[in-house]
């Protein structure tokens, strides 16, 4: 588990978890570098607060075919910074399972 954690941390690649409603679980230091939260800041924000409002549409429905057993999905989203700058993100995101769910 330490190892594993070490990993999601260090990762340069921005690396999150949402939960079913779409609230920030966990982030990894990179995320706080790319959008300049804390990772206590981004804990139970909803993931669609940091998504530029033309694309807020586009990621609810990316969560709703997730849900609904689409195991992955590519794709660029507009987000928006703690400072209010628009950054391009290339996501690619897969659901996790626990005990089957």
């Amino acid at each position: 588990e330490e190892r594993l954690r070490n990993l999601f941390e260090n990762a340069n690649d921005l690396i999150y978890l949402l939960d079913l409603n779409g609230k920030v679980l966990s982030t990894n230091k990179a995320i706080e570098e790319i959008f300049g939260y804390t990772n206590d800041e981004l804990k139970n924000m909803h993931f669609s607060t940091v998504v530029a409002p033309e694309c807020q549409e586009m990621a609810q429905q990316l969560m709703v075919e997730k849900l609904n057993g689409v195991s992955r999905t590519v794709y660029e989203i507009t987000c928006i910074t703690k400072a209010g700058e628009r950054v391009l993100l290339e996501v690619n995101s897969s659901p996790m399972f626990k005990n089957g769910k």
